[in-house]
């Protein structure tokens, strides 16, 4: 199967304006006359809502991609109908968790008693997670063009509903109630892809085979994506100074422009790698080698600078958000290794399940040993160790079940070199050789 570079560039290009997007909200609330109080609220907001749909979001649309190929087109309509559905549904059951269980969460979570803004938040969880169907189903539809209009309208619709409120002297308030006309404005265009191209039929049938295979992708995303929940929640319950976890949520954050790559070609290639053939592979480890040269030596520059960037870019408050940063710049060297395209691809997920387990054993236990010796940055170490605990491990295990070895989806040397030189300027850097 010929890969499709058209949808892989639009794709690519949805994941640049989104991260860019969040990025770009991050940096103009600084500037704007929102407080540190009011910032960190946003983000425990923020926090609560991944924490409660990041994991069964990425598996249920993880496990779209090998499924609706296989379908024809009658079914196909079909399928995409019942999946709305499901979302929509699961959006209700959310929305109805998120008000019962208030008091218990915000204890949990943040290890605070109450969180302004909170219900308002719930609804606009709710009438969001639709709306993750949208981008899928242009990338499965083969339509880079819409892909890239929808890509446009999210970015500059998340930008201003949060950031345009506080511009004009209103408060966080007035940004939330901007996310839910902005998740609203996302589900009228999500009616219109539907009546295009899927049935309203209902056939739960179709559904089984893909939660089959969805529930060990959901179990493994609720346990690899879990360490984002344990750092967030470690400083919630070990920092009680007022605006930290929104310093550490400024720092722990990676190379959007790694991120971005490397999720597009992981979705774009899992349809390709069902039947795995020399070609696919080639092309596969040709693109890799073209994001390491890509993103890389940008990756270097901004270890070197991002303690003078950071109060910058953002305000003094977030000085040290740059020390954690770097360390997340270091975990983009695990990001260009992609071994569980291979598993999803094949359908063959529980083994992805068990890595996970151990990834978030490693990641919690290094958290609490490294926090009284490295303090908040203790935190982030922990991650990189874990995550490249995660990929090690991945690796072994599709040269052992598939016999493909890393070699022939990764340029070794070009990776072994960008791995000692970016290394080496993160320790002369914390170092301060220079």
């Amino acid at each position: 199967m010929k890969f499709s570079s058209d949808i892989s560039k639009a794709t690519q290009l949805f994941y640049l304006l989104r991260f860019l997007g969040t990025i770009g909200v991050g940096i103009l609330l600084t500037k704007s006359s929102l407080s540190l109080t009011a910032i960190n609220l946003y983000e425990t907001l923020i926090f609560i809502g991944f924490t409660l749909t990041f994991f069964w979001i990425n598996g249920l649309l993880e496990g779209i991609l090998p499924t609706y190929p296989k379908l024809d087109t009658r079914h196909k309509k079909h399928f995409l109908f019942n999946v709305f559905v499901l979302f929509s549904g699961l959006g209700l059951v959310l929305f109805f968790i998120l008000l019962l269980a208030k008091t218990y969460l915000i204890q949990v979570l943040t290890h605070q008693t109450t969180l302004p803004l909170y219900n308002y938040f719930a609804i606009f969880i709710c009438l969001n997670i639709p709306t993750f169907l949208i981008e899928y189903i242009y990338i499965l539809e083969n339509k880079p063009l819409g892909l890239s209009r929808y890509s446009v309208f999210f970015f500059l619709g998340l930008v201003a509903a949060v950031c345009i409120p506080p511009f004009l002297g209103l408060g966080l308030k007035w940004s939330i109630y901007g996310l839910i006309v902005f998740a609203s404005i996302k589900l009228i265009w999500l009616f219109f892809l539907l009546k295009k191209y899927a049935l309203p039929t209902t056939d739960f049938k179709l559904l089984s085979p893909y939660l089959l295979l969805s529930l060990p992708l959901v179990l493994r995303g609720a346990i690899g994506g879990a360490d984002q929940v344990i750092d967030g929640t470690i400083v919630h319950w070990f920092f009680k100074e007022e605006g930290v976890f929104a310093i550490f949520k400024y720092g722990a954050r990676e190379f959007p422009l790694l991120l971005v790559l490397t999720g597009a070609l992981r979705t774009a290639f899992i349809p390709f790698f069902i039947k795995i053939s020399q070609q696919s592979l080639a092309e596969f480890r040709a693109k890799t080698t073209q994001i390491m040269h890509q993103v890389f030596p940008i990756c270097m520059v901004l270890l070197w600078t991002s303690t003078f960037l950071f109060p910058i870019i953002f305000n003094a408050d977030f000085k040290e958000s740059a020390s954690i940063f770097n360390v997340f710049l270091l975990i983009g060297l695990s990001r260009i290794l992609l071994p569980s395209v291979f598993f999803i691809a094949q359908k063959d997920t529980t083994v992805l399940v068990y890595i996970s387990i151990a990834e978030l054993l490693l990641n919690f236990i290094l958290s609490i040993l490294f926090i009284p010796i490295f303090g908040l940055v203790g935190v982030a170490y922990a991650t990189l160790i874990a995550y490249f605990f995660e990929k090690v491990i991945s690796i072994f295990f599709v040269q052992k079940k598939y016999n493909i070895r890393l070699k022939e989806y990764l340029n070794l040397s070009v990776y072994g070199i960008y791995v000692a030189i970016i290394s080496l300027s993160y320790f002369l850097q914390v170092f301060q050789v220079f």
